[in-house]
């Protein structure tokens, strides 16, 4: 039997009521939700400047911050023309014409190229040498860790973890972009990017930017020299002039001159330059954990005093070099700081050799390094010296601190003549204007133990190789 276009018309109308029945809920119709933002609640400036943070909903309210380019803040309540924010610790309002969020925040960051950041989200994850699955493995990175991006595709995350870079897959990390805190007036001279609190931790400390710095009884160049300094070497500062500054390191005091040292924020970035890592030491007797969690495996204990190298710095902790392990510590009850070693003395007299330190046993010391690679500013008998850097390490083995360079070495000890030279002895060496540039040991037999150059490495010569200007002896 046909139906009738008129019942027809009437069976679909009460199809599609039933339909749009079905699809109310409370009286709201149910719809296709687009995906909510993760900076819904999040405002950057939208500015290549900044903006000012106020105390109240007034333009002409107090200033108590400014919102540089490339910060963020969280929306603690939104009106009709402003936003309460916090960022920091700072909490005022900025007017909602002058900021961005959610989507908008992103495509923002996208187009002005916000550094970004990523945390992992799983127990471990693969750092891969390529965007590939079958690409070499080159490290490891676990849970709640964060590194700065490198570059990223739709999949992959190009970042540096243990001093190797490589890919993550992106699905099982959180990316987000790095947005600073806003900076208080009364604080605030530079954008937020360049404010450290190291420049609080490091501003009475000194630390020697060049290979050897003399430090004087007296702010002049005449005066005596009672130590020397390098680039491990810190002092305290006790008192600042225009062009000297009064320092202590160990048991010297004295005054270096305010050319060759940094202070404040500067230290952190010539203490890693000169090979010094970052310690934590420990202000009470806590655990050491196998990931940065209270409720992971205790891998042992470390006692209140003692220090363990850092390798990664997290937000609540500090991974370290716990014996072959890796372990962590919770970051509030230990203090981060560098080794830095002490001035060394300049002593007038030479060191008594009594103590069965002898110039033969110095020299027997020495040639068990010969053919090892010459490294220019290099400390290390094994892996790698410069002459002077050779020399101070053979004197060190026996207790026995020198300068650092060689034209400090030739005015420590005593000089002799060298038709007395005896083993132990230093012979120095000078360029065409007769400053003094290269020492070598002297071993007995008219030769010398050196670390020449790159090409040859640490050899013997006879000690007129070159023509010397100068003999010392350390030892009595």
């Amino acid at each position: 039997m046909l139906i009738s276009n008129k019942k027809k018309n009437i069976f679909f109308l009460l199809t599609f009521l039933l339909i749009f029945q079905f699809m109310m809920v409370s009286g709201k119709t149910i719809q296709c939700e687009a995906a909510t933002s993760p900076y819904s609640k999040i405002v950057t400036p939208k500015t290549n400047s900044f903006i000012y943070i106020r105390k109240s909903t007034d333009m002409k309210s107090t200033k108590i911050a400014k919102f540089y380019k490339g910060s963020g803040a969280t929306i603690l309540k939104t009106g009709k023309e402003w936003y309460k924010i916090k960022s920091g610790s700072v909490t005022g309002y900025v007017k909602k014409c002058y900021v961005l969020s959610g989507s908008k925040l992103e495509a923002y960051a996208k187009k002005n190229k916000f550094p970004k950041k990523l945390t992992v989200k799983v127990t471990s994850l693969i750092v891969r040498e390529k965007a590939s699955q079958k690409s070499d493995i080159v490290a490891g990175v676990s849970k709640d860790e964060t590194y700065k991006i490198i570059s990223e595709t739709a999949n992959w995350a190009k970042i540096k973890a243990d001093g190797a870079t490589g890919y993550v897959l992106k699905k099982y990390v959180t990316c987000s972009y790095v947005l600073k805190n806003a900076v208080k007036i009364s604080t605030a001279a530079k954008p937020a990017a360049s404010v450290d609190s190291s420049s609080n931790t490091y501003s009475k400390v000194a630390l020697c930017k060049v290979d050897s710095l003399r430090i004087r009884k007296s702010p002049n160049t005449t005066s005596k020299i009672l130590g020397y300094m390098n680039k491990k070497t810190s002092a305290s500062i006790l008192s600042k002039g225009k062009e000297w500054t009064k320092i202590q390191s160990g048991s010297i005091i004295g005054y270096i001159m305010n050319t060759y040292y940094v202070s404040g924020s500067q230290v952190p970035t010539y203490a890693k330059k000169a090979g010094l890592s970052l310690q934590a030491i420990l202000r009470v007797n806590m655990n050491v954990r196998s990931s940065a969690s209270t409720s992971s495996k205790r891998i042992g204990g470390a006692l209140k005093g003692s220090s363990y190298p850092v390798k990664k710095e997290l937000s609540e902790w500090v991974a370290v070099s716990y014996g072959s392990k890796t372990g962590y510590l919770m970051k509030k009850y230990v203090t981060l700081g560098y080794n830095f070693e002490k001035a060394t003395p300049a002593y007038s007299q030479t060191i008594d050799s009594s103590g069965n330190v002898t110039g033969a046993k110095i020299a027997s010391y020495a040639l068990r390094f010969k053919g090892n690679p010459y490294v220019w500013g290099g400390t290390s008998l094994t892996n790698g010296c410069d002459c002077s850097g050779f020399t101070q390490a053979i004197y060190a083995h026996f207790g026995i601190s020198i300068p650092r360079i060689s034209r400090d070495q030739a005015e420590y000890g005593k000089e002799v003549s060298l038709s007395s030279l005896q083993r132990g002895d230093l012979i120095f060496y000078a360029n065409s204007e007769g400053t003094i540039n290269h020492v070598a040991l002297y071993i007995g037999n008219s030769q010398v133990i050196h670390a020449s150059n790159e090409k040859v490495g640490i050899i013997v010569s006879t000690y007129t190789y070159r023509t010397p200007v100068k003999a010392v002896r350390i030892l009595n």
